[in-house]
């Protein structure tokens, strides 16, 4: 959990100065937007959550890391009255019944989850009739986080995040 304690520590930090990460976020605002529930499946930091909740969204934000999804709260405690969260393992069945959610958002979460079958199942399961899957993922292509780190490198220090916490 080390691990996951710093990445969470600079990672909105690092994910916000960056543009192509806010235009993924975008893209999930926009393509959500005429959905009332919204499962934000794999919530990490909340990022993706906080923008929803402030369009009006109700939320269930589910995760696997409690330190994660505390952070949720802390982030979202402004709407508290809109957020619902769950620490769950995303890889297995989910505890919600079948077309229970008007959209289901799962950004940069795939290569984190065991079993991509089930994690997809699941979230089509709990998905209304005729509501939105909104998937973003890394692209699968040699040489593409090389590609990301760069430009997210060159933003980062563009905006004095580097090379003051390069060393943390």
């Amino acid at each position: 959990m080390e691990h996951w304690e710093a990445h969470f520590r600079f990672y909105d930090k690092f994910q916000m100065a960056y543009s192509k990460y806010c235009a993924m976020l975008d893209f999930h605002r926009n393509t959500l937007k005429e959905c009332h529930f919204v499962l934000d499946s794999g919530a990490g930091t909340g990022n993706l959550t906080l923008q929803l909740l402030r369009e009006g969204h109700q939320v269930m934000a589910v995760d696997y890391s409690r330190n994660a999804l505390d952070l949720i709260r802390r982030k979202c405690q402004k709407y508290d009255n809109q957020l619902q969260t769950q620490e769950i393992d995303l890889g297995n069945k989910l505890p919600f019944s079948e077309n229970y959610f008007d959209g289901v958002a799962s950004s940069f979460v795939i290569p984190f989850v065991c079993n991509i079958r089930v994690y997809l199942l699941e979230n089509y399961r709990v998905l209304k009739k005729g509501g939105i899957l909104s998937l973003s993922v890394p692209l699968p292509i040699r040489g593409v986080m090389d590609y990301v780190m760069g430009n997210l490198e060159k933003e980062a220090e563009s905006k004095g995040l580097l090379p003051k916490y390069k060393t943390e």
